[in-house]
C-alpha cells in the first residue's frame, strides 16, 4: 500500500544519455526509435508496465497513470519523462510491499538481469539470468498468465545461476510478469514487454534495477542509515529505479523508495484485580507496539502470547491489535483467570506468524509475582444442650476463608492450633486440627474443638491459623459464657407417719447435665403444735445430691418441711417444702352378719357389714365406684379348717374386691363347705357413712344357697381389711385383723 510521508526518500524523475549502449544501458536491447507520431501509444505502454512493476504505488501515482493514459493527446518520452519529474518534485511517497524483499532471502530465486530482450512478439524467445538455482533443478517459466517453454535452463557459472531461455507464449501483448521457479519456492517476478502494434507502434522498451546500500532505520539516532547487507533488512528501505527509452533514444526514469518492515518496540505491562496481585486474581497482560516515530501509522496485525515457568500453564489465544485512541500505537490485552502463587512470565510477539504488516517482528516480556491470598479466620461456639450449662459441650468452630472473599478460591489448608481458656480449673486442651481439601473444593474450609463437662463462667477461644501455600496466617477469638443452672427439689417422706411415730424428709438436689449439685441444705421444720422440731444446720449434700431429716415423736397433724439450697459452682441456690401428715392410719373397725332367722344357712337377704374407722374412698375399693348399688358376687371358700368370704366383682370368678377376706369361724372342725370346693352366691354392694363419719359397706346377698352345711355353735367373724383401700387423706388402711364387736350374731 503507498501512502505519503514527508520524512522519507523522495521520488525523483531522471534521463539518462543518449547513445550511451553499454551493457548496463537499457538501450541496449530497445527495439528501433519511434517517430514522433507514435508518443502517445509508446507512452500508454511504459506507464502500463510502471504500474505493473511498482504494484504498490500510492493513488496520487494511480490518479497520474489514469490522467495521463487516458490524454487523447499523443506524448513524445520526453513529454513523459517532464511529467514524471513534475510528479516526482510535488509529491513525496512511499511504496511498502512485504514481497519486495523475498529476493534477498537466504534462499531466493533472483533475476539478475531483465529479459533480453526485453520485448518481443509472441513466439519470440528471451534469456534471463536468475540466481539461487542448483544444478538439477527442474525450472518451469510463466510470462503473465501462460506457462512458458524453456529451451534452456542449464547451470552457467559456480555461482549457481541459470540462463533460463524462454518462448513467449501465444495469445499475449502488452506489459506481462516472468517467474521462473522450480516449484520450492516463492520467485522474484521481472517483466517482459510482448510485442504488438498499439497505434502502429513498437512499444517502449524499460528496465529495472535495484540499487544498494541499503537503508535501515536507527532508532538510537531517529534516523535512516546505509548498511552494506545484501540480506533483506528487517528495517529499512531499498531504492528500485524504473527506467524507461523511447526508441528516439529519449529516456526516462522514475525512482522509488521501497520500505521494508520499520522496527517496532513492544512493551508489555501486567496488572491485576486487586491493588496487590494474589493469589485467586484476574490478571491482564497489555502488549503496546509503538512504532519508530509518531508519523508512522499504528502497526496492525495479531500478538502471539507464549507463557513460560509460569505456574497452573495458562494460555491466551492470539489476539487483534487494536490502535490506542489518539496515538499511533496499537495494544492488545491477554487475560488469565484465577491466578495461582508465583511469577508469571509472557512473550508477546509480533507479528504473530499468520500475520504481516508494515512493520518487522518484535517482541517483548512482562511478568507479574502473585502473592498468597489474605486469610480470615472466626471462631463460633455451639453448646449441647442449649443455651450452655455447667456439665455442657461446647464445640467451637473455625472458618477460615480468602479476605477478601471469593467464591472461585480454594479451600484453605493447613493447621488450625486452639488456645482454650477456661473460667476455673486447668484449662481445656484441643489438639491442632488439620483441614484438608483432597477434593479441590471451594470455598472456606473449617476446624472443630471441643470443651466437654464446661464450669460456670466464660471461656475463650482462640483459633491460629498458619497459612499454607495459597494463603497467609490469620487468627480469631471468641467467648462464650457459662451460666449457672436452676436446680430442681424433690422430697421423699415416710409414707403415713403415724402419731408418735419418727419419720423422715429426704431431699434430692436435682442438677442438669453430668455434674452432680453439691453444697448445703438448711431445715425449717414447721408442726401442727408445740415447738418445731431441729435438723443439725446445714446438711451437706453426699455424692448422689440428697441429705434426710429425721423427726421423732410425731404429733398428730400436718407438718411442714422447707429446705434452702446453698447452691456452688455450678448450680443456683434453690428453695422448695413439702408437707407431712402424721395421722392415725385407717383400719377396719367392725363386722356384722345379719342372717334369716328362720335357718342356718346364707339365704336372699343376709347381709354381711363392713365398718371402717374413718371416712374412705370408695374409688379404692373397687376401682371406679362411687358408692352406689354395684352387683358382686359372694364366694365361700374352706381355707384349712375354716371357710373364707370374699367380695368378688360380677361374673363367675371376677377379681376381688378390696375389702379384704373374712373367716367364718368354724375351729371346730364343722365346715360351711365340704371338701375344697367353692360355692359363689350373686349379692349387691352399698356404701353410707354413719353419723359417726365412718364408712359402711354393706353386701347383701340377693341368691340362697342348699349347699352350704350348718354351723354347730356360734361362732366370732374375723375380717381383715386391705391395705388398697385409703382414707380420703390418700392414707392405707391397716391390715389389723378386726373381729365383730358384741355378741355374735347368728352366722347364717
Amino acid at each position: 500500500m503507498a501512502r505519503v510521508n514527508s520524512g522519507r526518500a523522495r521520488a525523483r524523475g531522471k534521463k539518462a544519455a543518449p547513445g550511451n549502449q553499454g551493457p548496463s544501458d537499457p538501450g541496449s536491447w530497445l527495439p528501433r526509435r519511434a517517430q514522433p507520431s507514435e508518443a502517445g501509444d509508446t507512452l500508454v505502454e511504459i506507464l502500463v508496465a510502471i504500474v505493473i512493476i511498482a504494484l504498490t504505488v500510492t493513488a496520487l501515482l494511480g490518479a497520474l497513470v489514469t490522467a495521463i493514459t487516458s490524454s487523447t493527446t499523443e506524448q513524445s518520452l520526453s513529454t513523459v519523462d517532464s511529467v514524471l519529474n513534475s510528479f516526482a518534485q510535488s509529491a513525496q511517497f512511499e511504496i511498502q510491499q512485504a514481497n519486495v524483499f523475498t529476493n534477498c532471502t537466504t534462499t531466493p530465486y533472483r533475476f539478475i538481469s531483465s529479459p533480453s530482450p526485453s520485448s518481443g512478439p509472441a513466439g519470440a524467445s528471451a534469456t534471463v539470468f536468475v540466481t539461487g538455482f542448483t544444478a538439477g533443478h527442474n525450472l518451469t517459466a510463466t510470462v503473465g498468465p501462460a506457462p512458458a517453454t524453456i529451451t534452456h535452463g542449464s547451470q552457467t557459472d559456480g555461482n549457481g545461476d541459470a540462463a533460463v531461455t524462454f518462448t513467449v507464449p501465444n495469445g499475449l501483448s502488452g506489459p506481462q510478469t516472468v517467474s521462473v521457479s522450480d516449484g520450492t519456492a516463492t520467485p522474484s517476478p521481472t517483466a517482459f514487454s510482448v510485442g504488438g502494434t498499439v497505434k502502429g507502434t513498437t512499444p517502449v522498451g524499460y528496465s529495472i534495477s535495484v540499487d544498494n546500500p541499503v537503508q535501515q532505520w536507527d532508532a538510537q539516532s531517529t534516523s535512516w542509515v546505509n548498511t552494506t547487507s545484501g540480506n533483506c533488512p528487517n528495517s529499512g528501505s531499498q531504492q528500485i529505479t524504473v527506467v524507461a527509452r523511447a526508441p528516439d533514444g529519449s529516456a526516462g526514469s522514475l525512482s522509488f523508495v521501497a520500505l521494508g518492515p520499520a522496527t517496532t518496540t513492544v512493551l508489555v505491562s501486567a496488572s491485576s484485580s486487586s491493588t496487590t496481585p494474589t493469589y485467586g486474581d484476574t490478571l491482564t497482560f497489555t502488549a503496546k507496539v509503538v512504532p519508530p516515530n509518531s508519523t508512522t501509522p499504528a502497526p496492525t496485525g495479531m500478538i502471539q502470547w507464549t507463557f513460560s515457568q509460569s505456574p497452573g500453564s495458562p494460555s491466551c489465544a492470539n489476539s487483534s491489535l487494536s490502535t490506542v485512541s489518539g496515538t499511533n500505537t496499537s495494544q492488545a490485552t491477554c487475560t488469565v483467570s484465577g491466578a495461582q502463587v508465583g511469577t508469571y512470565t509472557v512473550s508477546a510477539g509480533y507479528p504473530a506468524p499468520s500475520t504481516l504488516g508494515n512493520y518487522g517482528p518484535g517482541s517483548g516480556t512482562g511478568t507479574i509475582t502473585v502473592g498468597k491470598a489474605g486469610s480470615s479466620t472466626t471462631v463460633t461456639e455451639v453448646s449441647s444442650p442449649s443455651p450452655a450449662q455447667p456439665g455442657s459441650k461446647l464445640t467451637f468452630t473455625a472458618t477460615v476463608g480468602a479476605n477478601p472473599a471469593v467464591a472461585s478460591d480454594l479451600k484453605p489448608t493447613g493447621t488450625v492450633v486452639w488456645s482454650i481458656t477456661a473460667p476455673s480449673g486447668p484449662n481445656p486442651t484441643c489438639a491442632n486440627s488439620q483441614m484438608t481439601n483432597p477434593n479441590n473444593l471451594t470455598g472456606p474450609n473449617t476446624a472443630t474443638c471441643l470443651v466437654s463437662n464446661a464450669v460456670a463462667g466464660t471461656y475463650s477461644a482462640a483459633a491460629s491459623y498458619g497459612g499454607d501455600g495459597n494463603y497467609t496466617n490469620s487468627q480469631g477469638t471468641t467467648t462464650t459464657g457459662v451460666t449457672k443452672a436452676t436446680p430442681t427439689l424433690s422430697f421423699t417422706t415416710t409414707k403415713n407417719p403415724q402419731p408418735g411415730s419418727n419419720f423422715q424428709v429426704k431431699i434430692t438436689v436435682n442438677g442438669n447435665g453430668g455434674i452432680t449439685p453439691t453444697g448445703t441444705v438448711t431445715w425449717t421444720i414447721a408442726p401442727p403444735a408445740g415447738p418445731p422440731p431441729t435438723c443439725t444446720p446445714p446438711s451437706n449434700l453426699d455424692s448422689s445430691g440428697s441429705a434426710t431429716c429425721t423427726v421423732t415423736n410425731a404429733l398428730k397433724g400436718t407438718y411442714t418441711v422447707s429446705v434452702a439450697y446453698s447452691g456452688d459452682s455450678a448450680y443456683t441456690p434453690a428453695n422448695g417444702s413439702t408437707p407431712v401428715v402424721v395421722a392415725l392410719a385407717p383400719a377396719g373397725s367392725d363386722i356384722q352378719s345379719v342372717g334369716n332367722p328362720q335357718d342356718n344357712k346364707p339365704d336372699s337377704g343376709d347381709q354381711i357389714i363392713f365398718t371402717y374407722n374413718q371416712a374412705m374412698s370408695v374409688n379404692t375399693i373397687q376401682n371406679g365406684w362411687n358408692g352406689t348399688q354395684e352387683t358382686v358376687t359372694a364366694e365361700f371358700t374352706r381355707q384349712g379348717n375354716q371357710t373364707q368370704l370374699a367380695i368378688l366383682c360380677s361374673g363367675f370368678r371376677c377379681n376381688a374386691i378390696n375389702l379384704g377376706t373374712v373367716m367364718l369361724g368354724d375351729t371346730s372342725g364343722t365346715r360351711y363347705v365340704n371338701g375344697f370346693g367353692t360355692i359363689d352366691l350373686n349379692a349387691t354392694m352399698t356404701m353410707s357413712t354413719n353419723a359417726g363419719g365412718q364408712t359402711v359397706v354393706t353386701v347383701t346377698l340377693t341368691q340362697s344357697s342348699g349347699s352350704l352345711s350348718a354351723v354347730n355353735g356360734i361362732t366370732t367373724l374375723t375380717w381383715t381389711p386391705s391395705g388398697n383401700v385409703t382414707n380420703t387423706a390418700g392414707v392405707a388402711c391397716a391390715t389389723t385383723a378386726v373381729p365383730e364387736s358384741g355378741a355374735p350374731k347368728r352366722n347364717f
